[in-house]
């Protein structure tokens, strides 16, 4: 099988179907890495790590290969904060990994994979803007509102950067508190993130009508659930919270 790929590149292997662009830039990683590998007859193959000496391999070294190589060029303290939160359930940290890696099935991504078509790139707001990243979450006129109702309801103003690093750079950077406070400060941020992203699905799929106000509600709601749920020193009722979230 490897011969077959080092000799033959993608074409040595038949697939099911054809490759997405994204697969094919796979599949070249793939035959790079095995460029140098020799099979020897009567040898047992096995699995090795080799990107730390004399540590074996582990979730948290992967992890930190993998920061290294998609995040060099990110230099903030907060990156960690924005991945792992402790007050968050897994599938939110993989939906913030992919979406600084900006592999999520936006309509951008999913026309350049040759999902859809280029007429269906729009976004769902019917802003006539094509759905990226930075304009789904920050810039279209009603998602992006989102942001400015949840600052409205902690009292505050502001501008915000159109990048997910320095979007929530920005958020966090409007409160002076201690660490814990901090953490719930990056779970608004996490919440808001990803209600758009739910509700924008469940406009797609189920047919709900997309209203800002209704993000807003949901934001305050999930953040309130996140937070009772792992800070014990948080006391409020739901109510309470609404009025006066800190």
């Amino acid at each position: 099988m490897v011969e077959m790929l080092r000799r033959e590149g993608i074409h040595g292997w038949r697939w099911r179907r054809q490759l997405f662009a994204w697969e094919e830039e796979l599949v070249e990683q793939c035959r790079i890495l095995l460029a140098n590998v020799h099979l020897q007859v009567n040898v047992s193959d096995k699995w090795s790590w080799n990107n730390t000496q004399g540590v074996s391999y582990s979730l948290k070294e992967a992890y930190y290969v993998l920061q290294k190589e998609f995040f060099a060029s990110i230099n903030t303290p907060l990156f960690q904060d924005l991945v792992w939160h402790p007050f968050v359930q897994a599938k939110v940290s993989l939906f913030m990994w992919r979406l600084f890696q900006d592999k999520l099935p936006t309509k951008e991504n999913l026309f350049r994979r040759g999902i859809i078509s280029v007429e269906d790139q729009q976004c769902l707001a019917g802003c006539g803007e094509v759905e990226i990243v930075s304009h789904l979450f920050f810039v279209c006129p009603l998602f992006g509102s989102v942001w400015y109702g949840v600052l409205n309801w902690f009292a505050l103003f502001g501008v915000f950067h159109k990048d997910a690093i320095n979007h929530a750079n920005q958020f966090d950077g409007l409160f002076l508190c201690g660490r814990v406070t901090r953490q719930v400060i990056n779970l608004i941020w996490f919440a808001v993130m990803w209600a758009i992203w739910k509700l924008r699905n469940e406009a797609i799929f189920r047919s709900h009508v997309l209203n800002a106000n209704l993000i807003i509600e949901h934001v305050k709601l999930l953040a309130w659930r996140w937070i009772r749920l792992h800070v014990k020193e948080f006391c409020y009722g739901y109510n309470q919270w609404c009025s006066q979230p800190l």
